[in-house]
């Protein structure tokens, strides 16, 4: 072979090495699914590299739902997939995806998707949507005009019971509570509500405690030029079956969010700057809130009673309830605290990152586990999921994710079915391959 050969094959060599590692570290997002007694992996698959944003999957009935949309040259969420899997093996099981010129960016971004009872629902710009959760086949629409502004973290606001669907239908001069045949979309029953002087729906939620449709007003506009807020936000509970009110409370403070829970209902004020008519701002310092079935106040905890500054993220069962928050004593650590939830008292507490803090890490619990994260440094790579008995707080296992961006912002969900856990993550090709090709070898398994 001559020298000049020689070269242009060397050359040759060096080009495709240098294209095929190109192609090797080309970051894709991925599913994991994790088995929650170990932290060990199960299996993997990879999404699509041009994968732009989601909030993370959703696990119901041997399935994991997952909303995203991808990216174009010109927009930043383009087109929107909903995919189904199955839960145990990681297989593809069908993608539905809304028309291009509906609403991409707030398809993922306002938690569109609900599971519940065998029902599978989507809200797509102003139309309620029924899929077929074995095929991803559209079954019903209805139109349904969503909140102001539309891009709401809190959900649906659906009350979902096996034999109906409920909501509250938004109209120019009546709202009515709603109830459908969830096979057919028919109205079985409807009621006319009306709201007191509270029209400044900013942040509407919806909550069911299986009797009860829960419903925040928002806050009054204030007077004050320049502010919104008074600080006065109000919950209004009706009867299925009657509309009727059951209970009517105004509360002090921006309603973050609540939960329901049998008769109960729990309810998240973060900390609040309150404006009032010619009178002085007042700080109020985040709490929680717990209300009976009849609007009377079980107990109300102050954050700051249990070591916390602040903290928006919690999760609940039938006796705890969860949550993340910033150490008070300790300036960027982040604690998990337990609360129990018939009388707010501190059942146990962990720190969990000793110098990080993000509001917005997600929560998730299994039979024996509650699953949150642990992060030491600005480094996305160090961050660990974590999964912490949830009797004692105790450390069961930690696992390292590559890149933390689909977890670490505001409103990601990881979700959890039986013993799995679903988490996303950004792994490159190569690594993939590693992982598909022997489940039991991790890159960063070994890390502290």
């Amino acid at each position: 072979m001559r020298p000049w050969q020689i070269g242009l094959l060397g050359i040759g060599f060096i080009v495709v090495g240098v294209l095929g590692w190109k192609y090797a570290t080309q970051p894709t997002v991925t599913l994991l699914a994790l088995n929650t007694r170990s932290g060990k992996l199960i299996w993997v698959h990879p999404v699509t590299p041009e994968l732009f944003f989601s909030r993370g999957a959703v696990a119901a009935e041997d399935k994991v739902l997952l909303n995203f949309c991808t990216q174009s040259e010109t927009k930043n969420c383009d087109r929107a997939y909903l995919q189904a899997l199955d839960a145990q093996s990681g297989q593809m099981l069908w993608t539905y995806q809304p028309n291009r010129d509906e609403s991409a960016d707030e398809i993922v971004s306002n938690l569109a998707v609900v599971w519940q009872h065998h029902q599978l629902y989507i809200q797509v710009d102003n139309e309620l949507r029924s899929l077929n959760p074995a095929t991803g086949q559209q079954q019903w629409a209805i139109q349904r005009p969503w909140f102001t502004p539309r891009v709401v973290g809190d959900g649906l606001g659906l009350a979902i019971r096996p034999d109906e669907v409920s909501f509250i239908q938004l109209g120019n001069r009546q709202r009515m509570i709603q109830s459908l045949n969830p096979k057919t979309g028919r109205v079985v029953e409807q009621f006319a509500v009306s709201l007191p002087p509270l029209t400044a729906t900013r942040d509407l939620i919806a909550q069911s405690d299986h009797h009860l449709f829960l419903e925040t007003s928002g806050l009054t506009p204030s007077g004050v030029d320049g502010f919104f807020d008074t600080g006065l936000s109000a919950i209004t509970a009706y009867d299925f079956k009657t509309g009727q009110v059951r209970f009517r409370r105004t509360i002090v403070g921006t309603i973050k969010d609540m939960q329901g829970r049998p008769n109960r209902l729990y309810i998240n004020l973060p900390n609040d700057v309150i404006y009032r008519p010619n009178l002085e701002p007042i700080f109020q310092r985040g709490s929680f809130l717990a209300l009976d079935g009849a609007g009377q106040v079980l107990w109300q905890k102050g954050k700051e009673t249990f070591n916390c500054n602040s903290g928006d993220v919690w999760t609940m069962d039938a006796d705890s309830l969860y949550l993340t928050c910033a150490q008070k004593v300790k300036k960027g650590a982040s604690l998990v605290v337990a609360l129990d939830a018939a009388t707010g008292k501190v059942k146990w507490q962990v720190q969990t990152s000793p110098n990080r803090y993000s509001e917005f890490l997600p929560m998730a619990l299994t039979n024996s586990a509650l699953i949150t994260f642990r992060q030491k440094t600005d480094d996305r790579q160090a961050t660990r999921i974590i999964g912490l008995d949830r009797t004692t707080g105790k450390l069961l296992w930690k696992f390292a994710l590559y890149d933390d961006r689909f977890v670490d912002s505001f409103r990601s969900v990881v979700s959890t079915q039986g013993e799995r856990l679903f988490v996303l993550d950004v792994l490159p090709r190569w690594q993939i391959w590693l992982v598909q090709w022997q489940k039991g070898w991790w890159l960063n398994q070994a890390q502290p």
